[in-house]
This record gives C-alpha cells, sequence and structure tokens, in this order.
C-alpha cells in the first residue's frame, strides 16, 4: 500500500495469507475479531502490539488465543523497542507490565531534575539506546525532553524487579498514533509567524490516532483566520514532520493567563480538545 487503508490492509492479510502483522494497538481492539478466524489464525506466526496502550481485557484475550505468537512491546520511535511482554511473563503473572528492558537500552525512573526513585516508586520513564533516531541531544536544548544524555518518554512509570510498568502519560507530552510529540518544537516553528502574538499546542481528542496535536493561535487584530491559516500550514509543512503538523487551528484575540503570565492551558485543553474535524475514526463505525 502506498499509503495506509484498514480495509485494504486486512483484506491484503487475507489475500496473501500474512504471518506477521505489527498493528498499533488501537487498531487491534478493532481486528480481534477478523485474527481469530481461523482462516487467519492459521497463517499467524507473530503478532506484534505497540505504544503499550491496549486493554489488559485484549491483551488477556491475545495472549490466551496466540499464546507464544503475541507479544507486546513498549517504545518510542525516536529510540525502536524499549521493552517486549511475552507470554512467559504473563505465565508469571506480570500482564500489566510492559515486559522486560531489551539488551542495549536502559532505562531508569526518575524525576525530571534527574534524581533516580525507588524501584516501586512512580515517576518519569528515562531511555537512553544505541538505537537513538530522529532527536539529537545537540538538537533539542530543553531539559523536559533531554536529561543527563537520557530521553524523557513522555510516560510514567515504575519498576518491579526486572518488570516494566506503564503508569500513564506525562500531561505535556502528545502521542499521535504511537508517536512522542513534544508540543514545544510544534510552538517554536508557529511563534516564527510575526502576526502571531502568542501560540500554544495541547492534544486533542481522535479515536483513530488516539490524540493529535491542535494549535492555539493569539492573533494581532483585523487578521484573516483563513489567510493565516494557510500561511501557518506551510510553515510547519516546511519545518516539520507530517506526524507533527496540527489537525486543526483555533484562532483567540487574546489568551488567558495566569497572574504568573502562564497560559490556562487546562481551559483551552477543555474547550477545544473534542473540536477536531473529518475525525477519520467515523469509517470504522459500521464495522
Amino acid at each position: 500500500m502506498k499509503k495506509f487503508n484498514f480495509f485494504k490492509f486486512t483484506e491484503l492479510v487475507s489475500k496473501y495469507k500474512v504471518s506477521v502483522i505489527f498493528p498499533i494497538s488501537s487498531h487491534l481492539e478493532i481486528m480481534y475479531n477478523f485474527i481469530k478466524k481461523p482462516e487467519i489464525l492459521k497463517n499467524l506466526n507473530i503478532v506484534v502490539a505497540s505504544s503499550a496502550n491496549a486493554s489488559i481485557s485484549l491483551k488477556k484475550k491475545l495472549y490466551s488465543l496466540l499464546k507464544n505468537r503475541f507479544v507486546e512491546i513498549y517504545g518510542l520511535s525516536e529510540m525502536a523497542i524499549v521493552s517486549i511482554l511475552r507470554f512467559s511473563d504473563v505465565k508469571l503473572g506480570y500482564l500489566r507490565s510492559v515486559g522486560k528492558i531489551v539488551p542495549g537500552v536502559k532505562v531508569k525512573i526518575a524525576n525530571l531534575n534527574g534524581q533516580k526513585k525507588n524501584d516501586d516508586k512512580k515517576g518519569n520513564i528515562l531511555c537512553r539506546s544505541p538505537y537513538m533516531s530522529g532527536f539529537e541531544k545537540n538538537e533539542i536544548d530543553d531539559k523536559k525532553i533531554f536529561n543527563e544524555n537520557y530521553l524523557n518518554t513522555g510516560d510514567l512509570g515504575s519498576f518491579k524487579k526486572k518488570w516494566l510498568f506503564f503508569e500513564g502519560r506525562d500531561k505535556d507530552i502528545i502521542i499521535r498514533s504511537g508517536v512522542n510529540i513534544y508540543p514545544k518544537i510544534i510552538e517554536n516553528v508557529l511563534s516564527k509567524e510575526i502576526l502571531l502574538t502568542n501560540v500554544m499546542v495541547i492534544a486533542g481528542n481522535d479515536q483513530y490516532f488516539g490524540e493529535a496535536p491542535i494549535a492555539i493561535c493569539e492573533i494581532k487584530k483585523n487578521k484573516s483566520k483563513n489567510q493565516l491559516e494557510k500561511k501557518l500550514i506551510k510553515l510547519v509543512n516546511q519545518k516539520l514532520p507530517k506526524v507533527y503538523h496540527p489537525a486543526g487551528y483555533f484562532f483567540e484575540k487574546k489568551l488567558k493567563v495566569s497572574k504568573m503570565g502562564k497560559v490556562n492551558k487546562q481551559y483551552y485543553t477543555n474547550k477545544y480538545k473534542d473540536k477536531l474535524k473529518n475525525n477519520i475514526s467515523k469509517i470504522f463505525k459500521s464495522l
């Protein structure tokens, strides 16, 4: 496929008797009834779930159905796989974990100031990997993203013995179809537009991608919003990879700020998080 299409994907898996599939977890939720069909099941050697957000109930069903032919991985697009949950881990009672750390990767649970936490304490998941790509430390001078050569995954977690547990997401990180998106990177690009006096990027809800970035823009008076939006789209197209492109632009005359001068992020998250148009998830409602 030149471009992903869910219906075409399942059609090709069936037609060519595909033996390995690697869908994101939100797709697996939809695909479970397709996977368990005898004619599909007999050809599958391995099914890999990514993004570490599959529900416990789905994981139970998949490990029960596929056993050693199903694994869940936790990883990032910036550094590939971090941990793997195998059937053997599940039999030991670690279904709720995201498995053991893969060889060569280092993980620590710490505060953003680098202070390491005890294994059973929840904190930020920081990783260092020889497979690191996409972002380099010298390209992003921000302690919230890099800390002592460890990348902040944007996730919260803890360790129990050798198993890593995913405890939730850092509120400032946007996860779009399994890819970590740092709002500050988008904000830095958009702020180059002189017609904007302020800009903030937040997460919008999308049932298909999970989350998608939304740009909330404060503009100078008497400016055409439509023309400005076209300029902003052109700007991010030139400067950022496609996954970083905002799914929506919303304009305000003046952004609400606190007494400390910080934009009231929660107010705009509540106002705009469900405002995305043309949500591609609508195509799944008939399944």
